[in-house]
C-alpha cells in the first residue's frame, strides 16, 4: 500500500494531475439531453441515463459498491422531524441494488436494513458497509449473503446530535488503510489520542482511525459547519469540501479545500482558537464555491472519459443543482483547480448529493430530490414529497472495461508519518532537501511525527526558502509545535531571516515555558510585515501584556492624525485586544481630546472593548465626550456607556460632569442626544416625560432615518413606562417600521395592565400590524395579563392562525400579480430606508452582517423563494443563522442569532446594529426558535412595485 521511493514522489504528487499550463482547460462544448423531467447540460461526447428511477430508489442520499458490482444505497423516507426523533424512530432505510440485465439499470431492489438513523454516507468494506446515522457511524453485514444485513454493530460513537444532524459525515476508506470521517456542527466531543492526551473539541474535523476503531486522531481542524465529503489523490494528499468555509462575504461561503495535516481552516469563529495556529490568518481554501451546500464529492480514477479526466474532482452541488468538475493543478506545494460545470439540471427539484464510479468507468450521480428541509433554506412550503433517482453519465463508445484499474503505492513517506516511524527520520530529513515542495511537505510531516529533537534546526534552516508557500511554512511551524523543543525553536529568534524569525514566534506561542514577551515585543515594529503581524497575533493572546505595552500605545496614539487610515485601524484593533489591562484602560483615559485623531480613535475602541463594567479611568473622558459640541461624539460618549455598563454611581457621576462640562458652550441637545441619553441607564429604570415619549415614538415611525429608529429603541428599552404610555405606544404599533417591531412589542411583556393589554391586542389585530406578528412571540407576552386580556387574545390568535393556513394562495397570488420589477430601482429599494436590507445584507463589499450575504443568492432562489422569505421571513432559515431565544434570570426574552457561543458567555446579534452579550451564569434558557431576525410585514411597507423592483434585483444577483 506505501512504499514508492522518494525519488517516486515527485511523479505522485505532479504527473498524474493536470501540470502547470499543459493543463486541459475544462472549458468545452455542451449540449442537452431531456431525461426523467430534466434537461440536462453536459459536455459534447457524454450522454446521460436513468440507472435507478423513483420506484427502485425514491430518495437516495448516498452510495456505495460492493466487491460484486452490487451498489447500496441509504434511502431517505422523506422525514424531516427532529432529529432527535428520527434518532428513536429509525424512520429511513438501506437498499441493495442490482443489475440483473448488465445493462447498467438496476431492476432488482433489496431492502438490505429496514429502519435506520438518518443515514447520511455509506462505504464498503471487507465485507461490511459502515453507515454514518449520527450520532453513529455503524457497521451492517449480511453473513448469509442473502441481500438483508443480520448483524448491526456501532462502529464509532460520537456522542453528539445537533440539530441538522451534521455532526458526522462518511465514513471514507483511505489508501493507507485507515477509515475516514468528518465531524461539523459544534457540539464538544472527546477523544483519548494514541499518545493517551485527551482531546476536547468543539472545532469541524476530519478524523481517522484504524479499522478495529483504535488510534483516533485528528487531521485537520476547522471552524466550518459541515465538513461533508472526502477524497484522496494517488499521492494520498486529502480534499474535502464543506458548508461555510467563511463568514458568506463577496459571493463567497462553501469551499474544497487541500487538508494539510495538523491545519486550523475558517470560518473564524471561538471553536477554533483553542487550536494550535502557525500563522495569524487561517488557513486558506484551494477553490471558492460560493453557496453550493456541497455534498458528494468523487476523484475520477479510471480513464474512460478520456486522459484528461483522470484524477479530476468531481462535487455535487445541492444548491446550485449541478456537478462540478475540478482539475487539480500542482502548485506549491499544494494544489490549485481549473473548475467548470459538468452536468446541470434546469429542475429547481434537482439535488445531487453523491456522485461515484462504476467498474466500467461510467459515473453515477445520486439526486435526493426535493424532499430535504432540514436545516436548508429553500421554501418549506414546497411538498415535501419530491422525489429523486439515480443516473448514470457516459461517455459515448467508451466503457467496455469492466474494473477499475489498480491504485498506485502511496509515498513511503506517508507510512512513516502515520506511524510515527523513529526508523524514517533520515529519508523524512533528506525530504527537507528535496527540490519538490509537495516533497518537502510530506519530510516535515513525518518529522513532526516522529518528534526527533534533532530535526528542530534543518526544520527552521528550511523555512528560509523564499519559494515556500503557505502550506509548506505550516507543515514546518507545526513539525515544530510538535516536536516542542523550546531551546532549539528558540534559536530561531536570532535569525537573520524574518521568515525563520516569524515560524519560531508562532511555534513557541505553543510550546510550554517557549516564550518571553521581550521576544515578542521586540518584532512590533518589523520592517517585515508578515513577521510584524505574527508579533502582534502572539502578543494580542497574551491580554496579560497589555500593563507592559502601555508606554507603546500611548506613544502611537499621541501620533494617531499622522497616520494612514489604514494604521488607524490596526491600532484601533490592537487597542481592543488589550482593553482589559489597566495600563491600556489609562492610556485610552487619558488621551487628550485636544487631538481629535487620537481621541475619536480611543473613544471607538472603549466602545468595542466588550468589557463588562466600565473602568474608572475612563470616566472623566467619557464625561467629555458627551458635553462634546459635535453631535457625533456625544452620541459615540453614550454608545459606550449603553455598550460597557457602568455602575448606578458610575452612571450619574458621567453624566453629571457631562452637564457640568456642557456648561462652556450651552449648545442645546439635539433630540437624538436626548434619545442617546436615555439609552444609557440599565432597561426598564427611566421615568420619561411626556416629551421624551412623543420624541421617541416620532423618532420610531417608519419613515425616519435608521439611526433615529435605533436610538428611539435603545430609549424605550430603557424606559420605565406607566400605563397611559404603554397604551399610547401600543397605538403608535401601526406606523412601527417591521425593523424595529420585534423589539418594541418585546416591552409589553413588563406590564400586566388590562387596558394595555387590550390596547396591544385591538393594535396588533389591524391587518397593517398583524402580517408581522407571529402566535409564538406574542402569546408568551399576552399570557402575563388578566383573563379579559387573553379572551380578547384568543381573536387574535384564530386570526393568525387562519393567516398561516392562507399563506401559499397569498403567495400564489402575489406572485401571479406581479408586474416586471426594474433591477436598478430594486437596489435603491435594498440600500433605501423604508427596507433597509443593507443593514443586515451584503451584497458584493456593501452591506451588513447581521443576515446572510446575497452577492449570489439569484443563482440559488427563485423567484418565489424570494418572495417567500420576504413574506414569510421564519419559513425557513439559512444555516448559520438560525434563530435561538434566550429568556435570562431577570425575565429578560432575547430573539436573534448567536454569534458566539463560549463557555463563559453568549453574544447574540438581536437587530441590524445591536449585539447582547449574555454572561451563561445569567441565562435562564436557550433554545432554537422559530422566529426570523428578519423582520415579517415587509411587503406592508413597500408597494407592489418597490416590492417587484426587490425581487428583480435581488434575481440579479448572480
Amino acid at each position: 500500500m506505501f512504499r514508492a521511493p522518494l525519488a517516486a514522489l515527485s511523479l505522485l504528487a505532479l504527473g498524474t494531475v493536470a501540470r502547470g499550463a499543459d493543463a486541459p482547460r475544462p472549458l468545452v462544448p455542451t449540449h442537452q439531453v431531456k431525461l426523467n423531467g430534466h434537461t440536462f447540460t453536459l459536455p459534447e461526447g457524454f450522454t446521460i441515463e436513468l440507472a435507478a428511477g423513483a420506484d427502485v430508489a425514491p430518495r437516495p442520499i448516498a452510495a456505495a459498491f460492493d466487491a460484486k458490482g452490487r451498489l447500496y444505497v441509504t434511502d431517505s423516507s422523506g422525514s424531516n422531524e427532529n432529529v432527535k426523533v428520527q434518532l428513536e424512530k429509525k424512520p429511513h432505510r438501506i437498499l441493495r441494488l442490482e443489475s440483473t440485465r448488465g445493462d447498467g439499470v438496476f431492476d432488482k431492489r433489496t431492502v438490505f436494513v429496514k429502519n435506520v438513523m438518518f443515514p447520511e454516507g455509506c462505504m464498503w468494506l471487507a465485507g461490511s458497509l459502515y453507515v454514518a446515522a449520527p450520532p453513529h457511524i455503524l457497521k451492517f453485514t449480511d453473513t448469509n449473503d442473502d441481500g438483508i444485513a443480520d448483524t448491526e454493530e456501532v462502529w464509532f460513537d460520537g456522542k453528539t446530535l445537533t440539530g441538522c444532524a451534521n455532526d458526522l459525515h462518511g465514513p471514507y476508506p483511505g489508501p493507507d488503510g485507515y477509515i475516514y470521517w468528518t465531524k461539523g456542527a459544534f457540539a464538544k466531543q472527546e477523544y483519548v489520542l494514541p499518545n493517551g492526551k485527551k482531546l476536547g473539541t468543539r472545532a469541524a474535523h476530519i478524523f481517522r482511525a484504524t479499522p478495529d476503531g483504535k488510534n483516533i486522531e485528528p487531521v485537520m481542524t476547522g471552524g466550518m459547519d459541515n465538513p461533508v465529503d472526502l477524497v484522496f489523490t494517488p499521492s494520498g494528499d486529502i480534499i474535502f469540501n464543506t458548508t461555510f468555509f467563511q463568514h458568506p462575504a463577496n459571493g463567497k461561503r462553501d469551499g474544497l479545500v487541500h487538508a494539510i495535516y495538523g491545519a486550523v481552516y475558517g470560518k473564524d469563529h471561538d471553536v477554533v482558537y483553542d487550536h494550535p495556529w502557525t500563522a495569524p490568518q487561517l488557513m486558506p481554501p484551494m477553490t471558492h464555491l460560493g453557496p453550493a451546500a456541497p455534498a458528494g464529492l468523487h476523484r475520477y480514477e479510471n480513464d474512460q472519459f478520456g486522459a484528461e479526466y483522470t484524477n479530476n474532482i468531481f462535487c455535487c452541488q445541492f444548491n446550485m443543482r449541478k456537478v462540478s468538475r475540478h482539475v487539480l493543478v500542482p502548485k506549491g506545494s499544494t494544489y490549485e483547480t481549473r473548475d467548470s460545470d459538468f452536468l446541470a439540471s434546469d429542475n429547481i427539484d434537482f439535488h445531487p448529493t453523491d456522485v461515484i464510479e462504476d467498474a466500467d468507468g461510467s459515473l453515477l450521480v445520486v439526486d435526493t430530490g426535493g424532499w430535504y428541509k432540514l436545516c436548508c433554506p429553500t421554501s418549506q412550503l414546497v411538498k415535501p414529497d419530491v422525489t429523486g433517482a439515480i443516473y448514470r453519465v457516459k461517455k459515448v463508445g467508451a466503457h467496455k472495461q469492466k474494473a477499475k484499474p489498480k491504485p498506485l503505492p502511496l509515498p513511503h513517506l506517508r507510512e512513516i508519518a502515520l506511524k510515527r516511524d523513529p526508523q524514517g527520520y533520515e529519508e523524512a530529513l533528506a525530504a527537507l532537501r528535496s527540490r519538490d515542495l509537495h516533497t518537502r511537505r510530506l519530510g516535515a510531516e513525518a518529522l513532526g511525527r516522529i518528534g526527533n529533537v534533532k530535526a528542530t534546526a534543518a526544520l527552521l534552516g528550511a523555512l528560509t526558502d523564499e519559494r515556500n508557500d503557505r502550506e509548506l511554512d505550516h507543515a514546518l511551524t507545526y513539525a515544530l509545535i510538535e516536536i516542542g523543543d523550546a531551546p532549539g525553536t528558540r534559536a530561531g529568534l536570532a535569525s537573520p531571516s524574518p521568515r525563520v524569525r516569524r515560524a519560531a514566534l508562532a511555534a513557541l506561542s505553543y510550546i510550554s515555558s517557549g516564550l518571553e514577551t521581550k521576544a515578542v515585543l521586540a518584532e512590533l515594529d518589523a520592517p517585515d510585515a508578515a513577521l510584524r503581524d505574527t508579533a502582534w497575533w502572539v502578543a494580542g493572546r497574551n491580554a496579560q501584556w497589555g500593563d507592559e505595552l502601555a508606554g507603546y500605545f500611548k506613544t502611537k496614539l499621541k501620533a494617531a492624525d499622522k497616520l494612514k487610515p489604514e494604521d488607524r485601524a490596526d491600532l484601533a484593533n490592537r487597542l481592543v485586544r488589550f482593553a482589559s489591562s489597566p495600563g491600556v484602560q489609562k492610556v485610552l483615559g487619558e488621551t487628550p481630546a485636544a487631538n481629535p485623531a487620537a481621541a475619536r480613535l480611543a473613544l471607538g475602541v472603549m466602545e468595542r472593548s466588550g468589557l463588562k463594567a466600565l473602568p474608572a479611568a475612563w470616566k472623566l473622558n467619557l464625561s467629555n465626550a458627551i458635553a462634546s459640541e459635535d453631535e457625533s461624539v456625544a452620541l459615540l460618549g453614550c454608545a459606550i456607556l449603553r455598550t460597557v455598563p457602568p455602575s448606578e454611581q458610575d452612571h450619574t457621576d458621567v453624566l453629571t460632569m457631562a452637564e457640568l462640562a456642557r456648561g462652556a458652550h450651552n449648545r442645546p441637545r439635539t433630540d437624538s442626544e436626548r434619545l442617546a441619553l436615555l439609552s444609557t441607564s440599565r432597561p426598564g429604570t427611566v421615568k420619561v416625560t411626556p416629551a421624551d415619549l412623543a420624541r421617541a415614538l416620532k423618532a420610531l415611525d417608519r419613515n425616519a432615518t435608521p439611526a433615529d429608529r435605533f436610538l428611539a429603541t435603545e430609549a424605550l428599552t430603557r424606559a420605565k413606562l406607566d400605563p397611559e404610555q404603554f397604551t399610547a405606544l401600543a397605538a403608535a404599533l401601526k406606523t412601527v417600521s417591521p425593523l424595529e417591531f420585534s423589539r418594541i412589542l418585546q416591552l409589553f411583556a413588563r406590564s400586566a395592565d388590562e387596558k394595555v393589554g387590550i390596547a396591544l391586542v385591538e393594535s396588533l389585530r389591524q391587518s397593517s400590524v398583524r402580517s408581522g406578528v407571529r402566535t409564538e412571540v406574542v402569546k408568551p407576552i399576552l399570557d402575563k395579563y388578566p383573563a379579559a386580556v387573553k379572551v380578547e387574545a384568543e381573536k387574535l390568535y384564530a386570526e393568525l392562525a387562519a393567516a398561516r393556513k392562507d399563506e401559499t394562495a397569498r403567495l400564489d397570488k402575489l406572485l401571479s400579480e406581479m408586474k416586471p420589477g426594474d433591477i436598478r430601482r430594486g437596489q435603491l429599494v435594498f440600500n433605501g430606508t423604508k427596507a433597509n436590507c443593507i443593514a443586515c445584507h451584503k451584497v458584493g463589499y456593501v452591506g451588513g452582517t447581521a443576515g446572510p450575504d446575497l452577492t449570489r443568492i439569484g443563482g440559488i432562489r427563485t423567484e418565489r423563494d424570494l418572495l417567500e422569505s420576504i413574506l414569510y421571513p421564519s419559513a425557513s432559515f439559512v444555516r448559520s443563522y438560525e434563530p435561538v431565544r434566550v429568556v435570562t434570570k431577570d425575565d429578560r426574552t432575547l430573539n436573534g442569532v448567536l454569534k458566539k457561543d463560549a463557555p463563559e458567555e453568549i453574544v447574540i446579534v438581536v437587530s441590524a446594529d445591536k449585539e447582547e452579550r449574555i454572561a451563561r451564569s445569567e441565562i435562564e434558557s436557550l433554545a432554537p426558535s422559530t422566529v426570523s431576525l428578519m423582520p415579517g410585514g415587509l411587503d406592508q411597507q413597500l408597494t407592489p412595485q418597490e416590492l417587484a423592483d426587490l425581487i428583480a434585483f435581488l434575481r440579479a444577483c448572480k
